[in-house]
């Protein structure tokens, strides 16, 4: 990541690494303060001095935003004034957090019928084999949709999922970008881990020094979140009729009473 060019770069720098060495600095965390400091350099740019209202202005939700997005963006501001609260360095009110929408989506609950033709469409569907990120997209999709299924993982937990947070000795994942920011593990099903490592070992040869588990390109980016929701529809609708599901809908294994490989 790029370096802080505001007032405030040495102590954004040493909150990333205070961060970093307890395992809580998220890429999501990381990019907002990057784009908190470049609102303080190009804004504020005869500034020295962090104050209530360069806070307070910087935390005002868009036009474009939401609450939720707009809780998104400053949360890692909120744990930066803390930080610096703590340490003494300011004294500063930490932004509150809106409180979000309540959301009305139901989870689908799906039937055996609709996983089996679901997972079927992810393993046949035939892409250009000539192209590599056609090959690599037939690869892909039906081990990251069994991923969701089988271990209960959000989306995005699995679109950020690193090759370093896969062990897989014993089967277990590491997840450390989550919501709320929070790590924990997954144990691997015996199914998905072996579904896994043979993943592995073929994606490999297109991308034997990938960052993420799940790259989509050679320069090692993750796949976004339009990706997913592209790919899940399309594999749905190949012989799915429901509407309104969503990949989200996958990790409620409580809802869902078969695994299939």
């Amino acid at each position: 990541m790029k370096k802080f060019k505001s007032f405030l770069s040495p102590q954004l720098e040493e909150f990333c690494e205070h961060l970093r060495a307890s395992n809580r600095l998220t890429t999501m965390c990381e990019l907002n303060l990057h784009r908190f400091d470049k609102y303080c350099y190009q804004i504020h740019t005869n500034t020295t001095i962090l104050s209530q209202a360069l806070i307070d202005a910087w935390c005002v939700k868009k036009e474009t935003e939401n609450k939720l997005s707009r809780n998104k963006r400053i949360h890692g501001v909120i744990q930066f004034i803390r930080y610096l609260n703590e340490s003494e360095l300011v004294n500063i009110t930490e932004p509150l957090l809106l409180k979000a929408e309540r959301k009305t989506h139901i989870p689908h609950i799906f039937t055996e019928t609709e996983l089996e033709y679901f997972f079927h469409a992810c393993d046949t569907f035939c892409p250009n084999p000539r192209d590599k990120s056609q090959a690599i997209r037939k690869l892909t999709v039906p081990v990251f949709f069994r991923l969701l299924y089988s271990t209960g993982m959000r989306p995005m937990e699995a679109r950020l999922l690193k090759v370093e947070n896969v062990n897989f000795e014993q089967g277990v994942l590491s997840i450390k970008e989550t919501k709320g920011y929070s790590q924990h593990f997954i144990v691997l099903h015996d199914s998905m881990h072996e579904v896994l490592m043979t993943y592995n070992q073929e994606i490999q040869q297109y991308y034997p020094n990938r960052e993420y588990f799940f790259t989509s390109n050679k320069h090692h980016h993750h796949y976004k979140k339009e990706w997913v929701n592209h790919n899940f529809n399309e594999m749905w609708f190949t012989y799915n009729e429901a509407k309104g599901v969503r990949p989200y809908d996958l990790r409620y294994p409580n809802l869902n009473k078969i695994l299939t490989f």
